[in-house]
């Protein structure tokens, strides 16, 4: 264990000669060859005192406890729910075995960027899912397709978000642009551009 203080005086690094110190546990690199916690948490940007838990997606205090913190906080209901609902998931992997499912993967990463290219509401992708159906019946891609407004949302969001934005900087960078705000409102004259 790591201690951070103000005073010089301690005792075997883990309590104080006098009443009035006060230790501060900080991250431990060391703790992440644990076995139990391997892989699961990581030394948070929050500071030396906070720990990240990767499936919990959340910083926590160590300052006081130290590893202690870290046990309790595998012992919370959220940490609790979030392990059950990690081990009752299926892996990304079981969804694409067979060859076909690899292709459908594809016609749906496909769909998804087209929404965004042409910036359609997602609520469309559940109309168009249906009517592929519809269209192509003899298409084992087209009635395997299964690609309506949740999972487009999530693969524009946290597959194809990072290179478009990419895109969108580049195109900002390179050519010109305009910026178009209105700031009218309809409830009294005054009109305020807080633009800086």
């Amino acid at each position: 264990m790591e201690l951070n203080h103000n005073y010089s005086n301690y005792h075997h690094g883990c309590c104080s000669t006098q009443q009035d110190e006060k230790f501060a546990m900080l991250f431990s690199r060391k703790w992440q060859n644990d076995l139990k916690f391997s892989g699961l948490f990581t030394k948070s940007n929050t500071g030396d005192s906070h720990a990240y838990y990767k499936l919990c997606n959340k910083d926590f205090r160590i300052d006081h406890g130290g590893l202690n913190d870290v046990n309790k906080h595998t012992n919370t209901a959220m940490h609790i729910k979030n392990i059950q609902t990690q081990n009752s998931t299926k892996s990304a992997s079981n969804f694409c075995t067979r060859p076909d499912h690899n292709r459908v993967t594809k016609a749906e990463i496909v769909f998804a960027y087209f929404i965004a290219q042409h910036n359609l509401p997602f609520s469309f992708a559940d109309h168009f899912t249906k009517i592929c159906k519809v269209m192509f019946p003899d298409s084992k891609i087209a009635t395997k397709f299964s690609c309506g407004r949740t999972k487009t949302t999530q693969i524009v969001k946290r597959s194809l978000a990072p290179s478009l934005q990419l895109d969108v900087i580049t195109n900002l960078r390179t050519q010109p642009f305009s910026l178009a705000i209105d700031e009218s409102n309809d409830r009294n004259t005054d009109n305020a551009w807080p633009f800086e």
